[in-house]
């Protein structure tokens, strides 16, 4: 069986990101911060998963300057707003700016220990199905007239790691599973193809058997080698009830 597949598991270490609260200023506050609208939230960087964006100062006449990369889905205390071209641009703290449309309002962390929606999963009839949605970061379960009836939050695979099309729940599914070569492992899983290969489980735990919370954090955001990453109840529903031969569309 393939459940070691190191893919899966999205933990190599220098994709690993942490996410940071408020830029450290680089050039104390100046006149170009004048005129500046203030709004104070923690936002996100939404960008391309393994890539970032650009921080930068601006001079008096409006010019940029390259300061460095902020990491998609790393998280930052905005304090306010200016437009520079055109363009809208967030402050970060003293003169530092970056582009206000990859940036938005961070949602709140995902306890990846309950299930995702507060009401009963539903009792699966014949003809209902699991959508995959990689763009939403969701699992979608619904029945024969295309109707939802409970969503997941989810982890695809990183750089479009995770195939698209239509599959099956297939046999092979367990309680657990360790890879004591990279140190990872899942509870709850579920193959929907190449037997054993590609997987819906559990945010990953560590050799104790603890979820590792530093991943765990990234429910909801592109974070596997290709598996579909669920909370921990989620996946367990999957496993104990999802038949085999039931239809998974991912796309």
């Amino acid at each position: 069986m393939k459940v070691w597949k190191k893919f899966c598991l999205g933990i190599a270490a220098a994709l690993l990101l942490t996410p940071v609260w408020s830029a450290t200023p680089v050039h104390a506050a100046t006149p170009v911060t004048a005129g500046m609208v203030t709004q104070k939230f923690v936002g996100q960087v939404n960008y391309v998963p393994g890539y970032g964006i650009n921080l930068s100062s601006f001079n008096a006449q409006g010019k940029p300057t390259y300061l460095r990369k902020l990491a998609n889905a790393s998280k930052w205390q905005v304090k306010g707003y200016k437009n520079f071209s055109g363009k809208k641009y967030y402050n970060l703290g003293g003169n530092q700016w970056a582009e206000a449309r990859y940036i938005a309002p961070a949602t709140p962390a995902i306890n990846w220990m309950k299930p995702s929606e507060n009401k009963p999963y539903p009792k699966l009839q014949a003809g209902d199905y699991f959508s995959v949605s990689i763009a939403n970061q969701r699992v979608y379960v619904r029945n024969k007239k295309n109707q939802t009836l409970y969503t997941m939050y989810a982890s695809t695979g990183m750089h479009n790691a995770t195939p698209r099309g239509t599959f099956h729940m297939q046999a092979e599914r367990g309680a657990s599973f360790f890879n004591a070569s990279v140190g990872v492992g899942a509870r709850y899983w579920t193959s929907w193809l190449n037997h054993g290969e590609y997987l819906f489980h559990s945010v990953v735990i560590n050799g104790q058997g603890q979820y590792i919370q530093s991943e765990a954090k990234k429910l909801g955001t592109p974070a596997s080698h290709g598996c579909i990453r669920l909370t921990a109840p989620d996946a367990q529903w999957i496993m104990n009830n999802a038949r085999t031969g039931m239809v998974v569309v991912i796309a």
